[in-house]
């Protein structure tokens, strides 16, 4: 299996990860998985022990490093074998959140991006046997993991937010030129993300009612920049693709709805990185952005 050297950086569903986040054993050496004291540690007690089985499939040695990124969805691992000089990120995934087949399909979309896009997803590496997706079962439970390209990245300074929402809105438009056009493989499968799946009756993220702080009447700041950056994604992804002024007049409702869908996260998953991080001031504000587009709509 053959990768690329030095490389740095990671992939994961709900947000990209910083080698910066990875936990460290007590006295700094690198390789721990869930730390004494942490509050994630009986979630990650059930993680931990896939993510060193996952090792020998995917060729590591079983003392290879092995630290935790991030814990959201699914929990997310940097994997360093110093003797190979070799570097990955490891993905764990949830039992029973995806249907069957549905990680292979976003393997195979993430993909056919790089090939056919020349956007710089990860590469995925396949295991010894050639699978992509490997199954590790420990106990009475099996698991699936994938392995990743580490790939170098920081977040954007704050200066920069304007330059570099030009740009997400340029791949935004590069993704969905791709989406329209590419032939699915056979057994593509992956989840819809409509009303009743986000705030509706059956929402994939549990109830935004029952999300953490609601009832709070403390508001939190909103950066003032926000229109300015919603302009800079528009042009970014105009210089790409069309796109016609009532779907631009929508923008603030998907800003809206994919803040209500956060705070019915963020209740479901208390022990995630980011759900620590928000709690309810995130409610909080909210509720804010909610009256704000109640009222400008009325």
């Amino acid at each position: 299996m053959s990768e690329p050297k030095g490389r740095g950086g990671a992939w994961t569903e709900e947000h990209a990860t910083r080698e910066g986040a990875a936990q460290e054993r007590p006295g700094g050496e690198r390789g721990a998985l869930s730390g004494t004291g942490n509050p994630q540690e009986a979630v990650l007690r059930g993680y931990d022990p896939f993510a060193r089985a996952a090792l020998e499939p995917f060729g590591f040695p079983a003392d290879a490093h092995v630290a935790l990124l991030s814990l959201s969805e699914n929990a997310t691992y940097r994997i360093d074998d110093p003797a190979a000089s070799r570097t990955a990120v490891l993905r764990v995934h949830r039992t029973g959140y995806h249907p069957p087949g549905a990680v292979a399909s976003e393997l195979a979309w993430l993909q056919a991006l790089r090939a056919d896009e020349g956007l710089q997803t990860p590469a995925v590496y396949r295991a010894a046997d050639g699978r992509e997706v490997v199954d590790v079962t420990v106990g009475d439970l099996t698991r699936q993991t994938v392995l990743f390209e580490w790939l170098a990245g920081t977040e954007p300074h704050e200066d920069h937010l304007t330059e570099k929402f030009e740009l997400l809105g340029e791949i935004c438009a590069r993704m969905h030129r791709h989406a329209r056009a590419w032939r699915r493989p056979a057994g593509f499968v992956r989840f819809d993300w409509d009303f009743d799946c986000c705030v509706g009756d059956t929402p994939r993220w549990g109830r935004w009612q029952d999300g953490v702080g609601i009832g709070k009447q403390e508001l939190i700041e909103h950066d003032p920049r926000v229109p300015e950056l919603c302009d800079a994604w528009v042009r970014g992804y105009r210089r790409v693709m069309p796109l016609a002024e009532p779907d631009v007049a929508e923008i603030p409702t998907f800003v809206l709805l994919r803040r209500l869908q956060l705070v019915a996260w963020i209740g479901s998953h208390r022990f995630a990185d980011a759900a620590l991080e928000l709690g309810a001031e995130f409610t909080a504000g909210c509720c804010e952005i909610a009256d704000r587009y109640l009222s400008g709509v009325g």
